[in-house]
């Protein structure tokens, strides 16, 4: 039928009452059955004519019926979501109120006039004493006589404009439970990989209560970790200081840098190199630094004046110098706000490494995840991040240097964020 609604709930009596609510207590239900973890109702205002043979047969039972038999089970210690829908529907004495000849299906026959006339004459005292019922509940003292059952079936009725007589619609009303697949729990958090520390103190809720949506987690993501200030690192930080482990992409990284430099800048940097490395002709950044026509230093043995007392310099530190550099930086009696440190970590990198790189990188809070084409990045690699209160300033593909650098905005971030979620969700 075309007048038919489907109304989906966890249990057969939330379906009902939202049958109930939405086409009042003499809808006729056409039929009840399980889908998946649901309880489906098909429904509807008029009355079904059932024709011999076809397949779905006719309703026998009104809202109200079906209510009260749930009440009835539920008084014998039947749950609330027992759904043996079988037990509502295999009684045949209980039909709508007005009662008319018909077939129910064609296995049992046809109802001969005095047969329907007795079970209609039942059904409609039946429905009589549950109006009864309801109606003393809701109006106290109020006298039977000052209740109009016209106006109070308008009242149930919703306005046309609110109603798609679609019986293919999965649910005629969407509420708060149905869009539970929409939102993440404590648990679900936990599961995609975020610490509680995390899920307690961005988003408030704790094991047991509370739940986020998934755009609100993407949002929240994407402000934390993405620094909107990266754009402009080489305009207020004039020595660059690069670190990372060997074979993380520094020496890629910088020459990325230095092409920014020529296409954007009119002064070049110089490009200064820590390494115990003694093959100059094998060295990259120095081959990079030729073409790019930028002055290059290699010095094998660290220097500190040579890297916090430079006028304009990109500065790369080989992992051999790690200790000596951070040594130093803290032996500085005072701020630095010209000098800018840049870990770069390659999205390939595990995590028990990042725990050991991010600890003995102290007092660097500025990220760039390198050579993401052959690597990716977890929920629990940007947790390790957080906890360090380090930002993503660059977003690197592949190791090939045909592009300048470029630094993350909003809409770069919101793509990575979402590609790393899609893979964790």
């Amino acid at each position: 039928m075309v007048n038919e609604l489907v109304f989906r709930a966890a249990d057969t009596a939330t379906a009902l009452e939202k049958v109930q609510n939405n086409l009042g207590e003499n809808a006729y239900i056409i039929e009840i059955k399980n889908v998946g973890n649901f309880v489906e109702i098909t429904a509807s205002l008029q009355e079904p004519v059932a024709v011999k043979g076809a397949a779905k047969t006719a309703p026998k039972n009104s809202v109200l019926v079906l209510s009260k038999r749930l009440q009835e089970n539920a008084a014998l210690g039947a749950r609330k979501d027992d759904t043996n829908l079988g037990s509502l529907t295999d009684f045949d004495g209980l039909i709508p109120n007005k009662a008319t000849p018909t077939y129910i299906n064609a296995e049992h026959g046809s109802m001969h006039d005095t047969e329907v006339k007795k079970a209609g004459e039942e059904a409609s005292l039946y429905s009589q004493d549950l109006k009864k019922e309801v109606s003393d509940q809701d109006h106290g003292d109020l006298d039977a006589s000052e209740i109009s059952p016209q106006k109070s079936l308008q009242e149930t009725l919703p306005e046309a404009s609110d109603i798609s007589f679609d019986a293919h619609e999965p649910s005629a009303v969407i509420t708060p439970s149905e869009t539970h697949n929409d939102r993440l729990s404590f648990g679900d958090l936990l599961n995609v990989g975020l610490t509680s520390h995390f899920i307690k103190k961005e988003f408030s809720i704790s094991e047991f209560s509370g739940s986020i949506t998934k755009d609100h987690l993407l949002n929240t993501l994407i402000k934390i970790f993405w620094d909107s200030s990266s754009r402009r690192i080489l305009d207020v930080y004039y020595n660059i200081v690069l670190l990372g482990t060997p074979g993380s992409g520094k020496s890629t990284i910088c020459a990325k840098l230095m092409q920014h430099y020529s296409l954007f800048r009119q002064e070049k940097p110089r490009i200064l190199q820590f390494s115990p490395d003694k093959f100059f002709e094998l060295d990259r950044l120095s081959y990079f630094a030729r073409l790019f026509n930028f002055p290059f230093e290699k010095q094998q043995n660290f220097r500190s004046e040579a890297v916090f007392h430079a006028e304009k310099q990109l500065t790369e530190i080989s992992w051999d110098y790690y200790f000596e550099f951070f040594e130093a930086l803290a032996q500085q009696n005072k701020h630095l706000p010209h000098v800018k440190l840049l870990l770069v970590l390659p999205a390939s990198i595990n995590t028990g490494s990042l725990a050991e790189v991010l600890r003995v990188s102290r007092g660097v809070n500025s990220v760039i995840l390198n050579k993401c084409d052959y690597g990716r990045i977890t929920i629990k690699h940007l947790m390790m991040l957080y906890q360090k209160d380090c930002k993503i300033v660059g977003l690197s593909g592949d190791t090939e240097v045909n592009e300048p650098i470029e630094f993350v905005d909003e809409s770069t971030m919101r793509g990575f964020v979402k590609y790393v979620l899609d893979s964790a969700l």
